[in-house]
């Protein structure tokens, strides 16, 4: 609209019509880009009312949108961080190094336990935190609320409000750490369970060693060697590093005998080195008992666990002493064949037995020693089954306190779905599946120990099954209730979604009824401003009648009033009364601007409908067809008449007056020419001197010309000033008409061509054709009267001679000349 102001600020345009029109129009366009430009902001304005908040309502509101999403935000750190391998594989370290702290010396755990163990502390130590992280970050939100809301006064809307929290929410949220990891924390793994699990199984273990270190000292060891003793390997390392000592510097001092059989008088000593095979399984056998006994083995574990040591050592020795017996009975069944037969090495022999008897003897003494050794760990640190039980209760107890602590901040995501936006509704959706994925992962069933499960009496496992029950029972609530919190949730996001698209679907069919009601009023303004011009059409219509009226008077031959003779104009526009020009020009103009502007905004808010009904958005468009119909009419006709062959508009109405004023003036001089200037007065041409009258009747359509200065002359000229008519008096002055012949002609300059004589009232006339160097024709006829010769004459081109001749031939004819 401003720019057809500017464009038809400087043309021909009826300017008051167009300010007027295009003056409401920019408002209205203005009203609805300003309307427009609110829903594109989603001005909340527009659905709820503006009014001014108090501290304590701006605290409420925050808490009220920003709790659920900081939940939430809090929420997914937590797991994210059960899911950083870097992180756990820090905290681990840390785990690892306060445990060789707290118990003096190396702590090695499996990569299953640091695994549990880390994310367990990492729930304890969001769990811990949680209070001061939300109210922390809930402070900071209101702070920078209250300054955002001071801006404006602290005025505001319901729904701007709770956008600008949200997006403060989700800006700080971005990129804030909730679960930053700066250091160990020993308050917080001391509730993990299988921390205290393995702080009870350690228990066992310092008992154990603190028997152990008794048993060193009973054994005669010192008090330096007992402050080496920590634990069973150092232990075991300083009782049977000794003994086995001992008895390899016994077996090395043997020397095996070989080659004597049948009647050999020679010994044949036992390989005795092969008893160190005993002593290898006796430590194997010690070993095994060492990692697996768990001190609550049955009443015979003991007298078993002697008699296994006895027998391992009693295999190697009966081996060693029946070859000794066997050499005994062949050498002595060989002395009685063959009588006092010498034997070489029998002194060598009997060394060996009696060295052999005392290897017998420490291998005894170190099957006893070693079975003394897991005698003494069997009676100290013993598994307590009912301690185990009591653990498992709090494990589960502790799990469903990090089941709970998730459900709670499930819960109070639940909100989330009506003040979340989509990025939190995907964030959710991201998020709630990994707590029930851990939860779930906290409620398989731990495998009970190996050295626990062997102290299980049957009602130990009766009071761990119904601890496991219990565990389910309540874990299996608490998952119900995340399920369907986050199931509610989910359900939530998509009502908001359905609404949120409805209330975008209302915009748009407000927006588009607003758009094609503006469109149509502005179309329906231009219509009734074009129907109210009525000047182009009535003065056209003048025209048309001007036209006809003049037209029907030429083809009767008369002569129009305004167009004749002297009166003749060069533009019938001048004819017809209060027939302006620059108004219609001005009016069409105006029409023209106004019928493409209003046509283009009919077309556009029918085109608007019809795009808004293809995607579904119900816009009502009121007018009726035979409306709009008339509408289009209008805007694409334009005021117009039939005149002559032409159609006249307010835009060719100047070419075609143009036209048509050429087209009457030929029919003018048509009948110019064609005149018998009967239906005309006659006219006198007088001479006093001469006492005549000259009575004629001039050619219709032909101009007077008065000659002021010859009273005896009278002139006519044609419409097309292609002839000119003079009728004249000249005194003889003693000249014939003979005379006159070839002076008179020669005055005009020209030449005479042809002369015919002939009577009129019974006087002679004569009557010449002239001819000029310029294709110049005239015709005279001259007669004489008192003294006077009467000349009537024609000037013509040659190709209007033949109508000069017949006008001057009817004049002549008619010519009267009194006195």
């Amino acid at each position: 609209m401003k720019k057809i102001r500017k464009e038809t600020a400087a043309g021909m345009f009826d300017r008051v019509i167009l300010n007027e029109i295009t003056g409401s129009e920019i408002k209205s366009s203005e009203e609805f880009l300003s309307i427009l430009n609110r829903y594109k902001r989603e001005d909340g304005s527009l659905k709820s009312e503006t009014r001014k908040y108090s501290i304590p309502e701006i605290e409420k509101k925050v808490k009220e949108i920003s709790l659920p999403a900081i939940s939430l935000y809090y929420m997914s750190d937590i797991y994210k961080n059960l899911n950083n391998r870097q992180l756990k594989e820090s905290i681990a370290g840390d785990i690892t190094s306060h445990a060789s702290k707290k118990f003096n010396s190396p702590v090695i755990f499996t990569p299953a336990e640091k695994n549990e163990m880390t994310e367990h502390y990492i729930l304890e130590k969001a769990i811990a935190e949680s209070d001061t992280a939300i109210n922390t970050t809930t402070t900071g939100l209101i702070s920078k609320a209250q300054y955002e809301l001071s801006r404006s006064d602290y005025n505001s809307n319901e729904t701007d409000f709770a956008k600008m929290i949200q997006k403060l929410t989700e800006d700080m949220l971005s990129d804030r750490k909730f679960q930053d990891y700066s250091g160990f924390n020993e308050n917080y793994i001391s509730n993990v369970p299988l921390w205290r699990y393995y702080i009870q199984r350690q228990g066992i273990i310092e008992e154990r060693n603190r028997a152990l270190v008794d048993f060193v000292k009973a054994g005669g060891g010192d008090m330096e060697n007992s402050a080496r003793v920590k634990d069973v390997n150092t232990a075991e390392n300083e009782i049977f590093t000794k003994a086995k000592s001992r008895l390899y510097h016994l077996l090395k001092n043997t020397t095996p005998g070989s080659g004597a059989s049948g009647a050999n008088p020679y010994y044949e000593i036992p390989d005795m080195n092969k008893l160190s095979v005993s002593i290898d399984e006796i430590d194997r056998y010690r070993k095994t008992l060492i990692n697996n006994i768990s001190g609550n083995e049955n009443a015979d574990f003991i007298k078993k666990l002697k008699s296994n040591n006895t027998g391992i050592a009693a295999r190697g020795i009966n081996r060693i002493d029946a070859q000794f017996k066997n050499e005994e009975m062949r050498i002595e069944r060989l002395r009685k064949i063959k009588g006092d037969t010498v034997i070489y090495n029998e002194e060598m022999f009997k060394a060996s037995r009696n060295h052999f008897n005392l290897i017998r003897e420490e291998l005894y003494r170190y099957a006893g020693l070693s079975a003394d050794f897991i005698e003494a760990l069997y009676s100290a640190g013993k598994t307590d089954p009912a301690k185990y039980i009591e653990f498992h209760k709090y494990r589960t107890e502790r799990y469903i306190f990090y089941i709970t602590f998730s459900e709670k901040l499930t819960a109070d995501t639940a909100a989330l779905s009506e003040s979340g936006t989509v990025v939190m509704s995907s964030f959710y959706k991201g998020t709630i599946p990994a707590v029930l994925d851990s939860g779930r992962d906290l409620l398989k069933p731990a495998a009970i120990p190996a050295e626990v499960r062997g102290t299980l009496t049957r009602e130990h496992l009766k009071d761990y099954a119904a601890v496991n029950a219990d565990f389910r029972t309540k874990g299996s609530i608490l998952l119900k209730s995340i399920r369907k919190n986050y199931d509610e949730s989910i359900a939530g996001f998509s009502r908001a979604a359905a609404l949120n698209k409805e209330s975008i679907m209302n915009s748009e069919i407000q927006i588009g009824q607003d758009e094609t009601d503006r469109l149509f009023n502005f179309a329906k303004k231009c219509s009734e401003a074009i129907e109210n011009m009525r000047y182009t059409e009535s003065a056209l219509n003048s025209y048309k009648d001007e036209y006809s009226r003049i037209s029907e008077e030429l083809r009767k031959g008369n002569k129009p009033a305004g167009f004749s003779g002297a009166d003749s104009v060069d533009s019938l526009l001048k004819v017809i009364k209060g027939f302006n020009s620059e108004t219609i020009e001005s009016e069409t103009a105006t029409r023209d601007i106004l019928a493409k502007e209003g046509m283009a905004s009919l077309s556009g808010s029918i085109t608007l409908v019809q795009y808004y009904k293809r995607k579904g958005i119900p816009v009502k468009f009121s007018p009726t067809a035979e409306e709009i119909a008339l509408m289009k009419q209008r805007f694409s006709r334009s005021p117009e008449v039939i005149v002559s062959s032409w159609k006249m508009n307010g835009k060719n109405f100047r070419q075609i007056d143009v036209n048509v004023t050429a087209e009457l003036k030929k029919l003018m001089n048509k009948n110019a020419w064609n005149s018998d200037g009967r239906n005309l007065p006659p006219l006198i041409l007088s001479v006093n001197e001469a006492a005549l009258n000259i009575v004629f009747n001039p050619p219709s359509g032909w101009s007077k010309i008065t000659d002021t200065e010859n009273n005896r002359k009278i002139s006519f000229t044609s419409p097309d000033m292609k002839g000119l008519i003079e009728i004249t008096s000249i005194s003889k002055e003693g000249q014939t008409l003979q005379d006159l012949v070839s002076s008179w002609p020669e005055k005009s300059g020209f030449s005479m061509i042809e002369k015919n004589w002939g009577k009129k009232d019974n006087s002679d006339y004569i009557r010449i054709t002239s001819k000029n160097s310029y294709d110049g024709i005239m015709e005279s006829y001259m007669i004489a009267k008192n003294g006077h010769v009467i000349i009537l004459s024609g000037k013509t081109t040659g190709e209007m001679h033949r109508y000069m001749n017949i006008i001057l031939s009817r004049m002549f004819r008619n010519l009267e000349v009194k006195g």
